[in-house]
């Protein structure tokens, strides 16, 4: 039935299809000696290339006092008391105190009974008996 040509877009009669014919080809300008362009082998760019480039910052006696002064304001306002600091954990543990947590919690393979689960649920080490 695929043989058919009538449904499902498979079969059919004749060679590979191409896009575009001869005669298409020719009335779009290309000549038959013409080498047409190859695959694309190369993902296209993430961003598209800038056209513009920024203009380079100038250091001056202005732009230095500016920059001053805004460091000064942000260390005044950092300084004050309206400003607020995110308040540190207090419930870090070192890593070792985990460790010693974890190590008390009961064992997965104490918990369960493994008899009553099928093969393939019980851990490796359990499935073979």
């Amino acid at each position: 039935m695929s043989g058919r040509g009538g449904r499902g877009g498979r079969g059919g009669r004749g060679g590979m299809s191409r896009s575009f014919n001869r005669e298409q080809l020719n009335s779009l300008g290309v000549m038959s000696n013409e080498m047409l362009p190859g695959p694309v082998t190369q993902p296209p760019p993430l961003y598209p290339l800038l056209d513009r480039k920024p203009v380079p910052l100038t250091t001056s006696v202005e732009t230095d006092y500016l920059l001053i002064l805004k460091q000064d304001f942000i260390d005044h306002m950092q300084l004050s008391a309206s400003y607020l600091k995110m308040p540190r954990d207090k419930n870090k543990q070192p890593e070792q105190e985990i460790d010693k947590l974890v190590a008390q919690l009961p064992s997965v393979k104490e918990k369960y009974d493994w008899k009553l689960f099928p093969a393939e649920l019980r851990p490796k080490l359990l499935a073979k008996r």
